[in-house]
Parts: structure tokens; C-alpha cells; sequence
């Protein structure tokens, strides 16, 4: 269990098909070039986040298609960082000495995922595209999506942005506490999703990173309910027991 720590960081585990997604926390202690290993596999998706308020950059995220060293930050509209995730090693991550990732005594907590398959059979992708502000842009992840999000990469448009098969079609989730957005993610096609106009996800000549999940009996599972203020009410249905929940 997370909470008193008898679960070391790479015990929680989940494997489906070639995908595997491990959660984990680890103490920072300002080191350089610090290793955080004992995952199993080289991931293709790392997301970090310290447990107070401490940190100025919110949710971090690392992918495999980015360029090795640069982190960006779902929760500011910023350039990469490079002194975060530093690079996806072949059973781990290596972290730099950046607050946000390391800072002495601050307890961090991580998901990170393998396996990417940008195909018909592949149930996780990540990749990234050049904006050019057509509507209906289309991109391909090889399979029909049920949860999309998608990441400008210069940093000088906007946030993370995300939006789920259970969504209003054309409306998509910041990533920071703010309304829903249109004209972001218009659709989900049998192959990938379509853009809209918005230069969040959209701008001309601007390289964007995306990551595409689908839904999978067991393993993955997007949905939505409506909230009642009730205290210790259970939200059911999704069908196993999870080891990561996003809400917004």
C-alpha cells in the first residue's frame, strides 16, 4: 500500500498484451543524475509529481518521442525543462536536480508505462505532430481511442489538454483547473482523433506530443458521474481495482 509504504516502488504492477504500467514513489535528496530504477522495462511514459504544493510545475511527463532530457509541465504554459526527467533508461528513469523532481526531504510520486504500439492492435501509443490550423487535422494512432491528451512542445501555447470517448464530442479538458475547451479535440476516428483550430493543439508549424489509450477490459477504463457531495462514496463499474485515477 501507498500509504504507510510496506509497497516498495516497483510493486505495483499491471500487464496486458506488450503494455506495462508500474506506480511508485521515491524521497528526493537533490543528487545529480539520480537513477530511479527497479521498474522492469524502459519506459515509454513517465508523469511525476511531488505530494505538497511545493512544486511550481504541477504534473511533469517525459515520453519516449520527446527529445531526450526535456520534461514538460501539463499544469504550465512554459518551455521544456531539462534539469527534470533527464532520460527513460532501460529499467527506469533518471532525474536531475530540479525541485519539482528532487528536492530534499519532498516525497514524489510516479506513473510510468511501456509498450507503446501505434497499431491496430496496440492499446497505448505516444507520438507527436507538427499543427498546421486546419480543422479536422486528422492524426493516426493506429487504433480507435478512448482517451487522448495532447501537449504543445514549445511552451509558448497553453497547457496539457485531454478529452475522453465519454466526452461531449468537440470539448476537451485542461489540465489545470479551468473550464473545458472547443475547437481542441473535435473527435475520435477508428484510427486516431481529429484537431481543431486551436493553437493549443493546433498551431501552425508547432511540434505537439500526444498519448492515446483505449479502453481494455481490466486494465484501462474511461467514464464520468455526476457528484452529489456525499462523504466515502464509492464510484463503481469501472471493473477492477485501479492503480491510477485521473479526475477532473
Amino acid at each position: 500500500t501507498y500509504g504507510n509504504k510496506t509497497a516498495a516502488a516497483s510493486e505495483v504492477t499491471i500487464t496486458t498484451l506488450n503494455t506495462f504500467m508500474q506506480t511508485g514513489y521515491y524521497m528526493g535528496d537533490g543528487t545529480n543524475n539520480r537513477a530511479i530504477t527497479g521498474l522492469g522495462f524502459s519506459p515509454d511514459l513517465v508523469f511525476i509529481k511531488d505530494i505538497t504544493t511545493n512544486g511550481d510545475d504541477g504534473i511533469l511527463i517525459a515520453s519516449s518521442v520527446m527529445t531526450v532530457g526535456n520534461t514538460y509541465s501539463l499544469s504550465e504554459s512554459q518551455a521544456a525543462a531539462t534539469n527534470q526527467i533527464l532520460s527513460l533508461d532501460s529499467d527506469g528513469f533518471t532525474i536531475g536536480t530540479d525541485d519539482d523532481v528532487n528536492q530534499p526531504g519532498e516525497e514524489f510520486l510516479w506513473i510510468a508505462f511501456d509498450g507503446s504500439d501505434c497499431s491496430s492492435t496496440g492499446i497505448f501509443c505516444v507520438g507527436s505532430y507538427v499543427g498546421d490550423g486546419v480543422n479536422n487535422h486528422e492524426i493516426t494512432v493506429g487504433f480507435q481511442p478512448d482517451y487522448v491528451m495532447v501537449k504543445e512542445g514549445t511552451g509558448s501555447a497553453y497547457y496539457g489538454w485531454w478529452a475522453t470517448s465519454v466526452m461531449t464530442p468537440g470539448y476537451a479538458q485542461r489540465t489545470i483547473g479551468a473550464a473545458e475547451g472547443t475547437t481542441v479535440i473535435n473527435s475520435f476516428t477508428t484510427t486516431g482523433f481529429k484537431l481543431g483550430t486551436f493553437i493549443g493543439s493546433n498551431q501552425a508549424s508547432q511540434t505537439f506530443y500526444y498519448l492515446a489509450f483505449r479502453n481494455l477490459a481490466g486494465e484501462f477504463k474511461v467514464g464520468t458521474y455526476v457528484g452529489d457531495g456525499t462523504d466515502s462514496r464509492n464510484i463503481t463499474g469501472v471493473g477492477f481495482i485501479p492503480d491510477a485515477v485521473f479526475l477532473k
